[in-house]
């Protein structure tokens, strides 16, 4: 009867150290989503007429997926190599993204807003994404007309 009872200990000690990155993963993934709406929100308080995204985003990532409306969350996974976990549902507007941060083959980040939430991009109509890398140093114009904030890509 021990011997079970010490057999049952080690598989639940192995589960859970299993599933530690998983957890600490998700924490990361929600943290940097915060940080980033936070710095978001932060713009309305500021009178910057242009931003990066290394401004936004702060924490590592070297690769920022943009997935168009209507894009299935299976083909989100698939795109970035992994579930996840966070993906929403296909958008249901024009106007939706799922926005996936990546540093290396890891999700970093995920934020999924639509249009009123700041960033709009143009997504690639034939792959239903486009794939903003960290080293372009792509810039943002800061548009506060219409009540709220976007950003709108800028080439520089």
């Amino acid at each position: 009867m021990k011997n079970w009872k010490k057999q049952l200990i080690a598989v639940i000690c192995i589960i859970f150290m299993c599933s530690l990155p998983l957890i600490a993963n998700y924490y990361s993934l929600k943290r940097n989503a915060k940080l980033l709406e936070a710095n978001l929100a932060k713009l309305s308080e500021t009178g910057q007429t242009e931003v990066t995204l290394e401004e936004l985003a702060p924490f590592e990532w070297d690769k920022l997926y943009i997935f168009g409306a209507y894009f299935d969350v299976s083909e989100v996974y698939k795109t970035v190599g992994y579930n996840f976990g966070l993906a929403w549902k296909s958008g249901v507007t024009d106007e939706e993204r799922q926005f996936v941060f990546m540093n290396g083959r890891k999700a970093v980040c995920y934020e999924y807003k639509a249009y009123d939430g700041h960033i709009v991009c143009k997504v690639d109509d034939s792959a239903g994404y486009s794939v903003i890398m960290r080293s372009k140093g792509l810039v943002f114009r800061v548009d506060r007309s219409g009540g709220g904030i976007k950003l709108y890509p800028i080439g520089k």
